[in-house]
Formats: structure tokens, C-alpha cells, sequence
């Protein structure tokens, strides 16, 4: 049977020229970056419903998040695309901590997750998360489940209907290579360890910080901060699964790093838990150091 071109290379033949020409663009980078600064404080005070702020917390997660971005500028725009989503999962969710959504709004969070699968595949594992989450704010009712499923779903048809080519080949060809990534679980190089070691033990600080404020917190603090943490491990263990190796994504570790950077900034202001700053300073100066001298030392001088 002969197939079609997919719609997409007819319709724009040069796509893939420009998505590449874009993916590539330093421009772009600073777009994204631009919108995760103006993302962070905003989930802060979702997350935790205040205003105070800490120069010092803020210039460690800036510290930390941007020793991640020490990658070439393609993984670096395709992780941030990635985290712009997770933090817009993120803010759906701790925006409604005490009270119940519509139908209408769980929907956007399919579309979101349904962005997060065409990235990487292995964000279905986030599923389960959600649901539990949704469960526990009292939207997991059967129209709740059924908006959910027609978000994402909406998103992977769209998918299939302008990317494969035009026939069942070409649409079995194209969902076998999106699907073959969850199966291509390597170890790590061994050049990575010491970055995910420091990684590692810098979000078991930030849990054991969780732990030793959680009682003495607010209601809507606490479970914040057990959506933040749960969410924080889940992506580490995405990462530590899939992003880890040589040309992984980097939207697992980059949204884990923002999720704990977010807590790290509201421990900084509060009085009880301000003991973090001194070891968050000392993962991040070696964490830096460890980047740096990777990044020269692996990347050819042009």
C-alpha cells in the first residue's frame, strides 16, 4: 500500500529545517528562561501563600538550577520545554490544595501531560501521581477521570494525525518510535556519578528539611510541601531511569531541581529551617565546579 507524506511536510515542507534552525537558537533559551523566573516566585506563593522572599535562598536555587543548564543548546531548550509544562502541571495542582475543580480544568491538566508524553514517554508514570492527587482534592470522579483522558488523548491524536506518514505503516512505524524510548533504560556514564551523588544528597536534604518543619507548618504549607517532594523523587527516579545517560532528556532533572529549589526558597525564610542554606551553598559551589570542569573539558573549543 502506498503512503501519503504526513500533513505536516506538506503542509509546511521546511519544518524541520526551522525547528531545528529554532531548537538550536541561544533566543530561545533566554524566552524560556525568562518564563521559568517569572514562574518560580509566582508557584512559590501558590505553594506556600506568601510573600517574603529570601535574596540569599533565591541566588542558591539560581545557582544550583543554572549549573544543570551546562548542556548544548538543544538538550537544554528541549528540558526547559519540558519543565515549562511541569511547572504548569504543578501550578494546576497547588492551586487546589483545599478545594475541589471542574471537569473543564482536569482536562488541562491532560493536555499538559499529554504534552509531557510527546516529549518523552516515560512521563506516564506521572499518571498515577496526578490521580492520587486529584483524588485527594475530591476531583476523581468519573467525569473528572473521562476530562482527563480526553485532554491527553486529544494531545497524542493530534500527534498521529500530522506527523506519521499517511498510512498504517506509516502510523505504526512513527507510535513504535515515540513508545521505544521507555524501554531503553542504560546505566549512567560514569562521568555522571558525582553530579547525580550531589544531586541525590542535595533532595535528601531538602527531604529531611520537609520533615523537621513539616509538623510545625500550616495545613496548606504541608501539603504543599508533600506534593513538592513526592513530585520532586518521582522526576528524580524519571531521571536516574532515562535522563541520566549520554544525551538523555534533561526535563526530569531540571524539574526536579525547580521543585526543590522552590522549597529550598521558602526554608530560607523561615526561621526553623534556615540551617539548610549553608549545605544547599556547598552542593552548589561543588555542584558548579563539577559542571564547569565537565563542560570545557568534554565540549570541543570551535
Amino acid at each position: 500500500m502506498s503512503s501519503k507524506p504526513s500533513i505536516v511536510s506538506q503542509l509546511l515542507p521546511q519544518l524541520d529545517a526551522w525547528w531545528s534552525l529554532i531548537i538550536a537558537s541561544p533566543w530561545l533559551i533566554a524566552i524560556l528562561l525568562l518564563f521559568v523566573v517569572l514562574s518560580a516566585k509566582r508557584h512559590g506563593e501558590l505553594a506556600y501563600g506568601s510573600t517574603r522572599s529570601s535574596v540569599v535562598g533565591w541566588l542558591l536555587m539560581a545557582l544550583y538550577f543554572g549549573a544543570h543548564l551546562l548542556l548544548p543548546v538543544t538538550e537544554a531548550s528541549m528540558g526547559l520545554l519540558g519543565l515549562i509544562l511541569i511547572i504548569m502541571l504543578s501550578d494546576g495542582i497547588v492551586s487546589s490544595l483545599r478545594h475541589s475543580r471542574s471537569p473543564f480544568f482536569v482536562h488541562n491538566l491532560g493536555v499538559l501531560l499529554g504534552g509531557l508524553l510527546v516529549l518523552h514517554p516515560a512521563s506516564i508514570l506521572l499518571y498515577p501521581f496526578i490521580l492520587v492527587k486529584l483524588r485527594g482534592i475530591k476531583s476523581l470522579s468519573g467525569r473528572h477521570v473521562v476530562a482527563l483522558l480526553i485532554g491527553t488523548i486529544s494531545i497524542l491524536l493530534l500527534a498521529l494525525m500530522l506527523f506519521p506518514e499517511r498510512s498504517w505503516e506509516g502510523v505504526a512505524s512513527f507510535v513504535q518510535r515515540s513508545v521505544a524510548p521507555v524501554i531503553r533504560v542504560e546505566l549512567p556514564d560514569p562521568s555522571q556519578w558525582p553530579s547525580l551523588v550531589l544531586d541525590l544528597l542535595y533532595l535528601l536534604l531538602i527531604t529531611v528539611a520537609c520533615f523537621h518543619c513539616l509538623r510545625a507548618s500550616v495545613v496548606r504549607v504541608r501539603l504543599a510541601m508533600s506534593f513538592h517532594l513526592q513530585l520532586a523523587w518521582i522526576l528524580m527516579l524519571l531521571h536516574l531511569l532515562y535522563g541520566a545517560k549520554s544525551g538523555g532528556p534533561q526535563l526530569f532533572i531540571l524539574g526536579a531541581i525547580f521543585i526543590s529549589g522552590i522549597m529550598s526558597v521558602h526554608f530560607a525564610t523561615d526561621r526553623d529551617s534556615r540551617w539548610v542554606i549553608l549545605p544547599i551553598a556547598l552542593f552548589s559551589i561543588a555542584l558548579c565546579a563539577f559542571k564547569l570542569w565537565t563542560y570545557f573539558h568534554y565540549t570541543p573549543l570551535s
